[in-house]
């Protein structure tokens, strides 16, 4: 096995940690009668990820797209996971946040006339094309609601992991398709209507280290062309910086359009803002 159960159970405990702040946040925030924003959380995780990589209790590279319309592609993420010593695989999140009355109300967001196609036919669309595995993300905080369950790997979870939960693009598909019986208003869901049975707490990812058989694999090098958009996000790590750099340099523009990472993510509109590659080890002093 790459991953050894302490590796494992540290990453997990990160996630958890992450969960359980956003949980406590947004509950609050709605209890003051405040919306929070996806944006925000999606930075604010960001952030914290950097403090565990600086710790050292997480091995991770983060980037950020240089000049992004965080409006438009903030909540946007792209997590490669190692998987073995040369392979990794591509996991998307499009993150949606709840709203203080318990619905989620953007699920519908981006589809106007002149870009006639909904997010989770996009991520669909990436699925098909990169054999990626993607998900909603979807950041929640209830006050007065209680859980005591057992995620799908048969480990037990607390009502404050679903703060960031996963949820298989097709079960948003079709609650968003939902329209009223008049059949003039889509329907948007409620947490209820999602949690517990459609979600699962963000922190199996990690088991998807064991679990690759359907899913394609892309190498390191791969992962390092397709970064000439992409800016390393970690101030500790001068080297890291540097490494981007050169990687944009060396590399340029005919590298990153023959990319299969940046050709396949242009060919379905998909720009995710930030970029977290987990790894077993550290690469960068690997070099």
């Amino acid at each position: 096995m790459f991953w050894t159960d302490e590796d494992l159970n540290q990453a997990r405990q990160v996630f958890e940690d992450i969960s359980t702040h956003i949980w406590k946040k947004i509950a609050y925030t709605h209890s003051l009668g405040h919306e929070a924003m996806e944006v925000g959380i999606t930075a604010d995780t960001i952030v914290t990820l950097l403090s565990e990589r600086k710790k050292g209790a997480f091995c991770m590279d983060v980037y950020s797209r240089k000049g992004q319309n965080e409006s438009k592609t903030g909540s946007d993420i792209d997590i490669f996971l190692q998987v073995d010593s040369s392979s990794y695989i591509w996991i998307a999140l499009q993150a949606k946040v709840l709203k203080k009355n318990q619905r989620y109300t953007t699920l519908r967001d981006g589809y106007t006339e002149r870009n006639p196609s909904y997010q989770w036919e996009k991520l669909s669309e990436l699925q098909r094309a990169t054999g990626c595995m993607p998900f909603y993300l979807l950041y929640n905080g209830v006050n007065r609601f209680s859980y005591d369950g057992w995620d799908m790997t048969e480990s037990r979870f607390q009502e404050d992991q679903f703060g960031c939960s996963l949820v298989k693009v097709e079960v948003l598909k079709e609650f968003a398709s939902n329209m009223n019986e008049g059949r003039e208003n889509f329907i948007n869901p409620t947490f209820l209507d999602i949690h517990p049975r459609h979600a699962q707490p963000w922190r199996i990812l990690m088991d998807y280290t064991s679990n690759i058989r359907s899913l394609r694999t892309y190498s390191r090098e791969e992962l390092e062309q397709s970064n000439r958009n992409f800016e390393s996000t970690a101030p500790d790590k001068p080297e890291m910086r540097k490494m981007t750099h050169d990687i944009q340099d060396v590399f340029g523009e005919f590298s990153a359009n023959a990319n299969s990472i940046t050709r396949r993510s242009r060919a379905v509109d998909w720009n995710p803002s930030h970029r977290i590659v987990i790894n077993k080890q550290n690469n960068t002093t690997q070099q």
